[in-house]
């Protein structure tokens, strides 16, 4: 049977507000498709990718305008409790419906949620002189009204699940939700010798990834261990402070902004990773690309409640504290996860044989 103008194109085109490196990656062994983005991120970097493949920047007129043009079978679109795209995601739902409306199939449209923050609260936090409580019916509402023009939902921790279930509604979110812990599988890269005693720290240096607890903290227990290393990987406001911070203790390392390749060979060498992510107003930490990075590289993990990930870290041997700790608990943390149980295998099991962010794209990505 021949397909008819009016029904979807076989194809899958996700839209996305700002691309990473990381997404490059992935965007690699998912289900090929069109990628359109509005920004992209500090470690953004597409040499590595033939040009006929690399995401198209677009604006947001252009977006909308390639929607109206064109009929794709599934369109992944940024998830509907970020605040700051709720223009977007109502123009690019508006656009999928009215190009599909006259055809037999409606195209699919999906998200992968791993949201853990009230966007009431973030609301607030940029706009403080609106009055809290219709800024949270208002964000409710909209949150409600956005979801509803989903298909399906992939959330990628329980915490971002219960957070919609809760804004949004049990019943609306249930029909459309499918659970997705984001746990990566082991990576198939070389093993490296693994080095006992080295801490890892990879991110951006800012506050709110916790670089200046971690200082404290290893200043805390460096004098009582002299078996033990950190290295720094990573760029950002707090560099320069990083940079003078480390020049004076020769058992830590700083390295600016290095390429993929040195930074999973990092992983592979390293003990533990560790990530004191902060909040920062209403923000939280979603999941923490470090953290699942590590933990497909075998590392052990220390991390602050803040992540979505921290009850099932907890729950399989790693090291989690509150975010306001102080310093000598952090020093305690950092030596728990290094004597702890030994990384790599141990680690590793723990994972799934599938990459939970790829089974949730083939459950999207369906057009069945």
């Amino acid at each position: 049977m021949k397909r008819r103008a009016t029904d979807p194109v076989p194809g899958i085109v996700r839209i996305y507000g700002s691309v990473r490196t990381a997404h490059l990656e992935r965007f690699a062994v998912m289900a090929p498709s069109t990628v359109l983005y509005r920004s992209h991120r500090y470690d953004y970097d597409d040499s590595a990718v033939a040009p006929e493949r690399r995401p198209r920047r677009m604006s947001r007129l252009g977006t909308v305008g390639h929607l109206l043009r064109h009929r794709y079978g599934v369109a992944e679109l940024n998830e509907p409790l970020v605040w700051r795209r709720w223009p977007d995601l109502a123009a690019q739902i508006l656009a999928i419906r009215l190009r599909g409306g006259w055809g037999r199939r409606r195209t699919v449209i999906s998200a992968y949620c791993i949201g853990f923050s009230d966007p009431a609260g973030e609301i607030r936090d940029r706009f403080r002189v609106l009055p809290a409580a219709p800024v949270r019916w208002a964000a409710r509402a909209i949150g409600r009204v956005l979801t509803r023009g989903f298909d399906r939902l992939a959330f990628g921790t329980s915490g971002s699940l219960e957070l919609y279930r809760q804004l949004v509604g049990a019943r609306t979110v249930d029909r459309r939700a499918e659970l997705f812990e984001a746990l990566p599988a082991p990576c198939d890269c070389p093993a490296d010798d693994r080095q006992t005693g080295e801490l890892l720290f990879v991110g951006a240096f800012s506050d709110r990834k916790g670089i200046r607890q971690l200082m404290a903290g290893w200043d805390e227990i460096r004098s009582a261990r002299g078996d033990l290393t950190l290295t720094l990987i990573g760029k950002g406001t707090l560099a320069d402070e990083v940079t003078a911070w480390a020049a004076d203790r020769p058992e830590v390392t700083v390295v600016i902004d290095p390429p993929r390749p040195e930074i999973h060979r990092a992983m592979r060498r390293a003990a533990a990773l560790v990530l004191l992510s902060q909040p920062v107003g209403a923000w939280r930490e979603q999941v923490g690309l470090p953290i699942t990075e590590g933990l497909s590289h075998g590392a052990r993990i220390l991390a602050t409640e803040q992540t979505g990930l921290a009850p099932w870290l907890a729950a399989h041997g790693h090291v989690v504290v509150d975010a306001d700790v102080g310093a000598a608990g952090v020093g305690r943390a950092i030596l728990a996860v290094l004597d702890g149980p030994p990384p790599g295998e141990s680690v590793l099991a723990d994972l799934p044989a599938v990459d939970q962010r790829l089974a949730a794209d083939t459950w999207m990505t369906r057009t069945d």
